[in-house]
């Protein structure tokens, strides 16, 4: 990949502070359009605007790159003024970066990174909140080799609530689960009643990368392994 902008603290590259380069970087770019973000801690708020298309964030790794704020609930922002990093561009991708919320678990949502975007893609990335760690509300949404980190809701949407685990399901979505191994994957125990177990490779092919969120037109872009159909 070409480096088109370098965010570093020290000074050697074209910004210290990302949102300044964010800002550099062109409007609607029908092209992939690169800012690599060196290592260091930056403690900043981060907004990439729907005008911001096809942009990259590139980090020297998740122990590296970190990006950290603390808006919260508590601290009197509503949840979706909370996030550390908010994404609205189509097309955005995010590589070797940690996104960091560090209002902890006294202040209540405070969300790590928010995705409005469409086809946005993360890999080797790191999510870092107590509450509401990742608010995915986007449409087709990639993650590869990614850690997420929290305790209540810590991936979330626009979805009715998690409440309905209380008692029943919802009606329209459903959960299931497909040739599970390891501790926990014993469906006779721990299971709500409205759980589904998937036997057909045909239906849990429906899943896949390709078909659910119709990678093969846009994950080779990216530049990010991936595999498009079952394992």
């Amino acid at each position: 990949m070409a480096i088109d902008l370098i965010v570093a603290q020290d000074g050697s590259g074209h910004f210290t502070r990302i949102s300044d380069a964010i800002h550099a970087a062109p409007s609607f770019s029908t092209r992939r359009y690169y800012i690599r973000i060196k290592e260091g801690l930056y403690i900043e708020n981060v907004l990439v605007g729907k005008e911001k298309t096809n942009l990259a964030l590139i980090g020297d790794g998740m122990d590296k790159t970190v990006i950290s704020g603390n808006k919260s609930h508590g601290g009197g922002f509503q949840t979706n003024e909370t996030p550390t990093v908010g994404i609205k561009g189509f097309g955005f991708i995010a590589q070797n970066i940690t996104f960091r919320n560090t209002a902890g678990p006294k202040n209540g949502q405070a969300v790590a990174l928010s995705i409005e975007a469409n086809r946005a893609a993360f890999y080797k990335c790191r999510f870092q909140a107590y509450q509401d760690t990742l608010y995915t509300r986007g449409i087709s949404q990639f993650f590869r080799d990614c850690e997420i980190y929290g305790t209540i809701d810590f991936i979330f949407g626009d979805a009715t609530g998690w409440l309905e685990w209380e008692g029943r399901g919802v009606d329209k979505v459903y959960y299931a689960e497909y040739k599970n191994k390891g501790p926990g994957a014993n469906i006779e125990e721990d299971r709500v009643k409205w759980s589904r177990v998937i036997n057909s490779s045909a239906t849990a092919d429906k899943f896949s990368v390709r078909n659910f969120i119709e990678g093969d037109k846009w994950i080779p872009s990216t530049g990010i392994p991936f595999f498009l159909d079952l394992l």
